[in-house]
C-alpha cells in the first residue's frame, strides 16, 4: 500500500497545497466525531492526488484557506463517495463552497450497480477488500493510532481511479450530463447548522405506538431529559441512553437504577446528574399526560387524492426505473415526488419553481410527471431514455 503523510504542521499543509495545485482532480473524504458527540466536529480531510495521499488533522490550528480555494476552482474535479454527507461537514466547519464534483456514489447508483458502497466499489474494480474496524472509531480521540490513520487514508486512496472507470461507462451509455446535474445539486446541499432537539422525537423511537399514554408520558419526559444531557455534554445521546432501553425503561418503570444492568447500560454521566430526575420520571413525578394525548393526535390527514397520486408517481417511477435499469429513487426522490403531490404543477414553469429537479429531469420526466398530476398519462415510456445495456430488452 502507498505512504501517506498525516499533517499536523502549517508547513507540511504547504508542501502538500503546493503539490496538489498541480493536480486536476483531488480526492476527498472527511472524518468526524458524530457517532460519539452530540455536536459532530471535523477531526480529518483525507486527500489523495496522482499518487499523492495526505491526512490533515483539522483538530489542530491549521490555515486551510488553500484548500478551500482548490474546492471553489471549477478547473479541479472533487472527487467523493457519497458527497452529501462531506460537504456537509465542510460546510458547517468552514463555509466552503464547491464546484465541479465527482461522486463515485450516485455514479455507480445510475450504472445499476447492486451494492454501491465503497468497499463494494472498491472490491469490484480493484480486486481489493478494505477492513472495515475503524469503521466507529472515535475520530475525536487523540494521538490516532496508525490502523486509524491507514483506514481514513484507504477512503480517497481508490476514488480518482474508480471515477475513471465510472466515466468511462457514464459518458459511453450517455448517461454523464444526466448524472452530472445531480453533482451540480449537490454542491448546493443545505445542512443544519446547529443540532436542534426536537420535543416530538420520543414518537419516532421504536415500539413507542406500543406503550399506554402514561408509559408514553414516561418516554417523552426520558427522551427530552437525555437530549438536554446529551446536548451540555456533547455526547451522542444514544450513548448517554439507547432508544431500546428508554422504552424499556418508560415499560417497566424500575425503583432502582443501581442495580448491574443499568450501571452498565446507562452512561455514568447521566446517572451521576440525573439519577435523581430519572427515577422521578419513573415513578409518575410531573408528567404531562395531556400533552403526550395532545401530540399523539396530531398527525398530518393526508388527502384521499394526494395518496392516490402518490401511488401513481411511484409505480411511474419504478416503470421509469426497470426499463433503464436504474435506481428507482435515481427517476425521482420521495423528497421530490412528496413535493409534487402537495404542488401539483401544471406547467414546466411551475415544476422549475419547485426547484428540486434537474433541467436533465424536467427535460426528460417533466412532461410525463405534469401528465400524471393531470391525470392524462398513458403509459408510455419515452423512447428517448437511455438505458444501460444490460437492461435494452
Amino acid at each position: 500500500m502507498g505512504s501517506f503523510s498525516y499533517i499536523t504542521e502549517q508547513k507540511k499543509l504547504k508542501l502538500a497545497l503546493d503539490q496538489l495545485a498541480k493536480s486536476p482532480c483531488l480526492a476527498i473524504d472527511t472524518e468526524s466525531s458524530g457517532y460519539y458527540t452530540y455536536f459532530s466536529d471535523l477531526c480529518l480531510i483525507q486527500i489523495s492526488a496522482e499518487g499523492h495521499h495526505y491526512v490533515i488533522d483539522t483538530l489542530v490550528d491549521l490555515d486551510l484557506t488553500g484548500l478551500a480555494e482548490m474546492c471553489q476552482d471549477s478547473r479541479k474535479t472533487k472527487i467523493f463517495h457519497s458527497a452529501s454527507s462531506d460537504i456537509i461537514e465542510l460546510k458547517r466547519a468552514y463555509n466552503w463552497e464547491f464546484v465541479n464534483i465527482f461522486d463515485t456514489f450516485l455514479a455507480s447508483r445510475i450504472l445499476g450497480h447492486a451494492n454501491c458502497s465503497l468497499a463494494s466499489l472498491v472490491a469490484e474494480y480493484k480486486g481489493v477488500t478494505l477492513e472495515k474496524k475503524e469503521q466507529k472509531s472515535n475520530w475525536k480521540h487523540r494521538p490516532l493510532t496508525n490502523s486509524q490513520l491507514e483506514y481514513a487514508h484507504l477512503d480517497t486512496f481508490y476514488l480518482e481511479s474508480i471515477m475513471d472507470s465510472l466515466m468511462i461507462k457514464l459518458k459511453e451509455y450517455g448517461m454523464y450530463e444526466e448524472i452530472a446535474e445531480e453533482f451540480e445539486h449537490l454542491c448546493h446541499v443545505s445542512f443544519e447548522v446547529n443540532r436542534q432537539i426536537k420535543p416530538e422525537g420520543w414518537k419516532l423511537l421504536p415500539d413507542a405506538k406500543q406503550l399506554n399514554t402514561e408509559q408514553q408520558a414516561i418516554l417523552r419526559e426520558l427522551y427530552l431529559l437525555r437530549e438536554n444531557r446529551s446536548r451540555q455534554e456533547n455526547i451522542a445521546p444514544f450513548r448517554m441512553l439507547s432508544n431500546h432501553t428508554m422504552v424499556r425503561l418508560a415499560r417497566e418503570r424500575p425503583d432502582n437504577l443501581s442495580k448491574p444492568l443499568f450501571s452498565k447500560i446507562v452512561h455514568p454521566i447521566f446517572l451521576r446528574k440525573d439519577k435523581g430526575r430519572i427515577l422521578e420520571i419513573l415513578q409518575g413525578r410531573d408528567l404531562n399526560l395531556s400533552l403526550v394525548a395532545k401530540e399523539k393526535q396530531v398527525k398530518i390527514k393526508v388527502k384521499p387524492e394526494h395518496k392516490i397520486l402518490t401511488k401513481k408517481l411511484k409505480n411511474w417511477r419504478k416503470k421509469i426505473a426497470e426499463y433503464r435499469g436504474i435506481d428507482p429513487s435515481m427517476v425521482l426522490s420521495a423528497k421530490m415526488i412528496d413535493l409534487i403531490v402537495k404542488k401539483s404543477p401544471s406547467s414546466i414553469m411551475e415544476m422549475e419553481d419547485l426547484n428540486q429537479m434537474t433541467a436533465w429531469k424536467i427535460k426528460n420526466y417533466g412532461q410525463q410527471v405534469l401528465d400524471i398530476v393531470s391525470g392524462r398519462y398513458e403509459g408510455s415510456i419515452p423512447k428517448e431514455l437511455k438505458r444501460l445495456p444490460n437492461n435494452s430488452k
